[in-house]
């Protein structure tokens, strides 16, 4: 993993990583900005252990507790917020979508697992039983991660293709119980509206005139749930569409004017700062970015 202080990701540069992190308690005031919303082009597994956590992603929230397992799709904005001082224990699994499909079969569709129709990220809540069994897959895939032994790339597919088929039983089996929401109700209501009239000109005015609060209140509320300023988290939004586009194969001035940019100087500007390139500049060499900022591991 690197990490990049401009945009406060770990970026990820393989198919598949597996780790068990752990964070000692530290002072909430001087928590990591790495815990604020970010993305990532791939699928994230993340299984939690011990701390005291609330996850954010934009459409749902919870206060996490032991056994909880959570899928984040890919590109979807999402976070974890430390509310004490307490240890943070976890298990991430990063993967990319290539990787993923490339196990499966036409009998067995692995994203199967990735899903609940009951909750907008959490998948399942596992038992002690299972937690063992996730751990001891999850302590073999990361050894076999880091072997360069003979075979130790078929043990990585085995290993985690057993998991997901562990998972995906489990999950389909095994309604998730409701929770209340731990995100404040304004702050999901701007999560809504921005992805509604995210290509739009979004203003502390309009959200003011919806929502019947001062938009500079909106803007502290959302900055205090998400740990990133309400405007940085749009900017980041379009750029992240921009660059779904820009993949898809249209011109970087049509990705401009289709993601909510007013001119293509300011977005060609503000794709270079977060990027490092030019969106044409990355378009032309797409492939040859294995180290893409947008595959992140910073949970």
């Amino acid at each position: 993993m690197k990490h990049t202080p401009e945009t406060s990701v770990q970026l990820l540069d393989m198919p598949l990583s597996c780790e068990y992190k752990t964070l000692d308690g530290f002072p909430i005031t001087s928590s990591p900005s790495s815990y604020r919303l970010h993305n990532h082009d791939g699928y994230e597994l993340y299984l939690f252990l011990d701390g005291d956590v609330n996850f954010y992603t934009e459409t749902d929230s919870k206060k996490l507790v032991r056994g909880d397992l959570i899928c984040i799709p890919p590109y979807a904005f999402h976070g974890a917020l430390l509310m004490s001082c307490s240890c943070y224990n976890r298990i991430v699994l990063n993967l990319s979508k290539s990787y993923l499909q490339s196990l499966c079969s036409p009998a067995t569709d692995l994203t199967l697992c990735m899903h609940s129709s009951d909750s907008a990220f959490l998948i399942a809540q596992l038992t002690e039983e299972k937690i063992t069994e996730f751990k001891i897959l999850t302590d073999r895939l990361s050894a076999a991660l880091s072997s360069q032994e003979w075979g130790s790339d078929l043990m990585r597919n085995a290993l985690l293709t057993q998991l997901l088929i562990l998972l995906g039983k489990y999950v389909l089996s095994i309604p998730v119980k409701p929770y209340p929401q731990a995100m404040p109700s304004l702050v999901m209501k701007t999560f809504a509206y921005i992805e509604e009239h995210l290509t739009e000109e979004i203003t502390l005015k309009q959200l003011a005139d919806t929502f019947h609060h001062n938009g500079t209140y909106i803007s502290r509320c959302f900055k205090r749930a998400t740990g990133i300023p309400l405007f940085d988290f749009i900017l980041a939004k379009r750029l992240t569409l921009a660059k779904q586009y820009l993949i898809r194969g249209l011109s970087p001035t049509e990705v401009c004017f289709r993601c909510g940019f007013g001119n293509y100087s300011n977005f060609s500007r503000s794709f270079s700062h977060r990027f490092g390139c030019s969106p044409k500049h990355y378009q032309d060499n797409i492939y040859s970015f294995p180290q893409d900022p947008d595959r992140t591991g910073a949970d």
